[in-house]
């Protein structure tokens, strides 16, 4: 893909990934929930979630989560015709979770109307190591490859220097490794 791209975030994650690969500029839309960087939050949503969390009581909302996940559904909504209009080279979301974010199949149904061209990238990481292959994914997919690897390398040396830091401390009861 080449340098100038119109990318829709549909995941908070990802949202800060692009921006921490100098991405931000060419980030045409992000979720309701995408709050960081600061400037994220001025980017047109292209989400909504289907739950007034105000009024909903934590047994209500599991209630409304569990009925809706089981029918295959989602308690996100995605907004279509922005998404047609802004007309983003890549789509970049999950197909891990439905709570976490908008299913997938409404992700590609809405896509259909868009060019041929356009590009949808699932980030999937499981474990820490596939946050930093998913870091460098999203830099190959658009053309950030070198700061994806400086983003990837200042990470591991980060944590390298938090296991240094807890080397040797007693770990908390229960905790298994």
């Amino acid at each position: 893909m080449g340098r100038d791209l119109k990318i829709c975030s549909l995941l908070p994650s990802a949202t800060e990934i692009l921006y921490s690969l100098g991405l931000g500029d060419q980030v045409v839309a992000v979720t309701h929930e995408c709050d960081y960087p600061p400037e994220a939050a001025s980017k047109p949503k292209i989400t909504a979630d289907m739950m007034d969390h105000e009024r909903l009581t934590s047994a209500e909302i599991d209630h409304h989560v569990a009925s809706n996940i089981g029918r295959h559904g989602s308690i996100y909504t995605l907004n279509a015709d922005l998404l047609e209009a802004l007309k983003p080279d890549l789509i970049v979301t999950q197909e891990l979770c439905d709570v976490c974010a908008v299913s997938y199949k409404d992700v590609q149904r809405a896509a259909r109307v868009l060019d041929a061209q356009t590009k949808i990238i699932s980030l999937e990481p499981n474990t820490l190591d596939e946050v930093f292959d998913t870091i460098l994914l999203v830099g190959e997919m658009t053309g950030r490859e070198d700061a994806a690897r400086t983003s990837v390398r200042e990470l591991r040396a980060r944590l390298d220097r938090v296991r240094q830091r807890v080397r040797g401390l007693a770990r908390p009861l229960g905790y298994a490794m």
